[in-house]
């Protein structure tokens, strides 16, 4: 039976109709309209919704009569207007170039508040190569869509403590730095480095090691802004890079974490609690600089705290030429 749908679908498509021929294969419609999955309806010449099928309601939690008083069809519906605008786009060379297929993903708003992702395509209906009508297609991929983007976000994610691993957070490097040119914004680079771990996984266990790691990640997250890319780059190290952010605000930044972890404890089974402090070094982003020369002078600093006594902040200054 499906099978059967794809190929009238397909003619569908293909074919070229009048208004009187769309009325006559209002049957066959019916059919395919009544038993697909996916959302359908069909456009006359003058943009009027004049045929469409309970699953374009149910994906859009809208009657077609209420869809067709809001312009562009889906248009008002979609939460993005990057994702508008693309709609328009594609809505527009539809109806200036006859034949082409319009064929987008867009982030939708339900009617009743839901959030999906949809597949909407749609192709001209042709008499001699003027439009008389559009036909459309809304399928919902909002299972698969979340399904990927869990997918993509674990991926991204270190699995021990949450931040970012090495590789999200050098894709993120690359959008920010280029952000920073383009824009002439400063950028700078915390590494965090706990202070005497091994004694405490020699002392404890790796188990409460892995606690300490959970521990410190999850006060740096709360502690930190929604822009700031915490990431884990093995061991007891974190690096933590800073959009819009010189080096003295950085160094604040830096110093308040470091405070605020110093007055958590954390207790190892049948032990007395104890405090978690780390020694950190920044560095300002140069332009043209690459990670690599930001990474460096952060660690040079980060090397002068831990020989400073640890538990401490310091900033790379430049060599004096």
């Amino acid at each position: 039976m499906l099978l059967y749908h794809r190929h009238h679908l397909k003619t569908l498509r293909t074919a070229t109709y009048t208004q009187d021929a769309l009325e006559k294969n209002y049957s066959l419609l019916e059919t395919v309209f009544t038993h697909s999955p996916i959302g359908m309806m069909v456009q006359d010449q003058a943009r009027r919704i004049i045929r469409s099928n309970a699953a374009l309601e149910a994906i859009l939690g809208i009657r077609p009569e209420v869809l067709d008083g809001m312009g562009t069809p889906l248009s008002s519906l979609i939460t993005d207007e990057t994702a508008r605008q693309s709609l328009l786009r594609a809505y527009y060379d539809l109806l200036t170039h006859p034949g082409h297929l319009l064929k987008v993903k867009l982030p939708i708003r339900s009617i009743n508040g839901q959030e999906k992702w949809v597949v909407v395509s749609a192709q001209t209906l042709l008499e001699n190569n003027e439009v008389k009508g559009i036909f459309w297609q809304v399928e919902d991929i909002t299972r698969e869509e979340n399904a990927l983007r869990e997918l993509q976000r674990v991926s991204s994610l270190d699995p021990l403590t949450g931040t970012l691993n090495r590789r999200a957070f050098m894709q993120l490097w690359r959008r920010e730095r280029g952000r920073a040119l383009r824009n002439k914004t400063p950028l700078s680079l915390i590494i965090i480095d706990l202070d005497h771990f091994k004694q405490i996984n020699d002392r404890y266990g790796h188990h409460f090691g892995d606690e300490v790691l959970r521990h410190t990640a999850k006060i740096m997250q709360h502690h930190t802004r929604d822009t700031d890319m915490l990431a884990r780059f093995g061991g007891e190290e974190f690096v933590l890079l800073l959009p819009d952010t010189d080096l003295q605000a950085a160094l604040e930044v830096a110093e308040k974490l470091r405070t605020i972890l110093e007055q958590y404890t954390i207790k190892p089974d049948t032990q007395q609690s104890i405090t978690i402090t780390f020694s950190a070094g920044l560095a300002q982003w140069q332009p043209e600089e690459s990670f690599d020369g930001l990474y460096k002078k952060a660690d040079t600093a980060l090397y002068r705290a831990k020989q400073a006594g640890r538990n401490r902040v310091k900033v790379y200054a430049t060599p004096a030429a």
